[in-house]
């Protein structure tokens, strides 16, 4: 049997290449399941997933299982300037968890697992088990690796 992993880049949203100089809140937030809001979600899912080393998955076995990485802080950049947010109240405030649930497994089914470190972040797809944030470590050449958060609380100190 043939095992493979395969890195790719993470999904471009329409803000991929637009350049901002200023930070400018958007007054009029809008959270829904737009492509450029689900790849955030996407993202965000994974950057917390990476921070905690969970497990490779090739798509959620349910909704409480996605609703477990769920957590912390959502910003990004739109057309109408940043948008940020606790990530939890913005799910809780989507109106279809199934239609989220089934939007985020096709993205991980096309995509694979987003490993997001502080220094670099890929999609992974792969056939073999891993950890996220350890095959980032493992895979770094001459450089360190740390997580979002291990970043975070080093900025703190």
């Amino acid at each position: 049997m043939r095992m493979e992993i395969t890195i790719n880049d993470i999904p471009s949203t329409s803000m991929n290449g637009v350049s901002e100089f200023m930070y400018v809140e958007n007054p009029n937030p809008v959270f829904d399941m737009s492509w450029d809001c689900m790849v955030n979600y996407y993202v965000k899912l994974f950057e917390n997933r990476t921070n905690e080393n969970k497990q490779y998955i090739r798509r959620y076995a349910s909704i409480q299982d996605l609703e477990e990485d769920v957590y912390g802080k959502l910003e990004f950049n739109t057309r109408g300037g940043w948008v940020n947010g606790d990530f939890k109240e913005i799910y809780d405030s989507l109106p279809d968890k199934d239609k989220f649930f089934d939007k985020i497994n096709d993205l991980i089914m096309e995509y694979g697992n987003p490993i997001i470190t502080y220094y670099i972040s890929y999609c992974v797809k792969s056939d073999i088990p891993f950890r996220l944030l350890s095959f980032a470590k493992g895979i770094a050449v001459n450089k360190e690796v740390i997580s979002m958060k291990e970043a975070d609380e080093q900025a703190d100190e």
